[in-house]
C-alpha cells in the first residue's frame, strides 16, 4: 500500500498538470523551436542546441502559477560555457511544493561533427520527494541532434530518457518522448517551427511556431498544439546582450498559465564547435 500511494501520486500529478519543458520560449512555441534555439534553456529540449549558441549564456525562467495553481509553481535556470571542444552547460528545474515536488538537475554538453551536425547529450538527475512518503530518484539520458540543410532549413531530432528508466525503489517507469522537428527562416524577418512529438503512454501531438521579428527590438511569437490542446503566444524584448521574455498559453481544460523570464549572453564569443 505504502508503494502505491507515491505512484498513485505521480500519475495523478503527471495527467492532470503536464509540465512543459523548461524556458519561456518553449511555452510560447509550444515545444516547436527544436531546431533553431535562441536560449540555453532549449538545450533541455534538444541538448544539441548548446553547441549552437553564441558565447556564454544564462538565463531563469519562472512560472509562478500553471494553470493559476501556486502550488505547482516552476522555476527553471540554466547557463552554459563554451570550449574547444564543446560547448558545456548546466541546467535546473524545481517543480510542486512542500507535499509534492520534484527537482530537476542536467549536465549537458554538445558539439559539431561531420563538420555540420550539431549534436549533444544530457544527463538528468531527476528527484522526486512527497511529503510522509520519502523521495526517490533517478538518473536519466537525453540526446539530440541539428542538421542543416540549406540557408534557411534546419532538421532535428531528440529523444529523451532513451533508456526508459524507472524510478527508485516503487520501480514506475519514466515516461520517454521524442521530438523530430524543422524550422525555415525568413532571413532576419522571423522563422517557422513545425515538430512533431510522441511521449509514451500520451497521444502524439504536431506542434507549430512562429517568430516575428517586429523590430530591432521586438519579436511576438505564436504557436499551436495538438495534444493536448494549446494555444500560446509570448513577446521577446531585446536589448543589448539581454532580454526580457513572457509568454501565456491556454489549456483547452485546465485555463491560463503566464510565465517571465531573462536571459543574458555573457561573452560574445561563438561556442560552436
Amino acid at each position: 500500500m505504502k508503494k502505491f500511494i507515491p505512484a498513485l501520486f505521480i500519475l495523478l500529478f503527471y495527467v492532470a498538470f503536464p509540465q512543459p519543458y523548461a524556458g519561456v520560449r518553449q511555452i510560447a512555441l509550444s515545444n516547436s523551436e527544436i531546431s533553431t534555439p535562441e536560449s540555453v534553456l532549449c538545450a533541455t529540449l534538444n541538448p544539441a542546441s548548446i553547441n549552437l549558441l553564441q558565447g556564454i549564456n544564462a538565463e531563469v525562467c519562472v512560472n509562478p502559477a500553471p494553470f493559476g495553481l501556486t502550488e505547482l509553481r516552476t522555476i527553471s535556470t540554466a547557463a552554459n560555457i563554451p570550449s574547444s571542444f564543446g560547448s558545456f552547460g548546466i541546467a535546473m528545474q524545481h517543480y510542486g511544493f512542500e507535499l509534492y515536488n520534484e527537482l530537476q538537475i542536467q549536465a549537458i554538453f554538445g558539439r559539431t561533427i561531420l563538420d555540420s551536425i550539431s549534436a549533444g547529450i544530457s544527463f538528468n538527475l531527476y528527484t522526486l520527494n512527497i511529503r510522509n512518503y520519502g523521495s526517490a530518484w533517478s538518473l536519466l539520458a537525453n540526446i539530440g541532434f541539428i542538421f542543416p540543410i540549406e540557408k534557411n532549413i534546419t532538421l532535428a531530432f531528440s529523444a529523451h530518457n532513451i533508456a526508459g528508466n524507472r524510478l527508485g525503489k516503487i520501480k514506475e517507469k519514466l515516461p520517454s518522448s521524442f521530438f523530430v522537428g524543422a524550422s525555415y527562416n525568413f532571413d532576419n524577418s522571423g522563422r517557422i517551427n513545425f515538430a512533431f512529438e510522441k511521449e509514451t503512454n500520451f497521444a502524439a501531438s504536431f506542434n507549430s511556431g512562429v517568430v516575428i521579428g517586429l523590430t530591432e527590438y521586438f519579436d511576438l511569437m505564436a504557436s499551436y498544439k495538438t495534444e493536448p490542446a494549446l494555444i500560446a503566444a509570448g513577446l521577446n524584448i531585446k536589448y543589448n546582450n539581454y532580454k526580457t521574455q513572457f509568454a501565456m498559453n491556454k489549456h483547452q481544460i485546465l485555463g491560463v498559465t503566464y510565465v517571465f523570464g531573462l536571459s543574458a549572453i555573457l561573452s560574445s564569443a561563438s561556442s560552436e564547435r
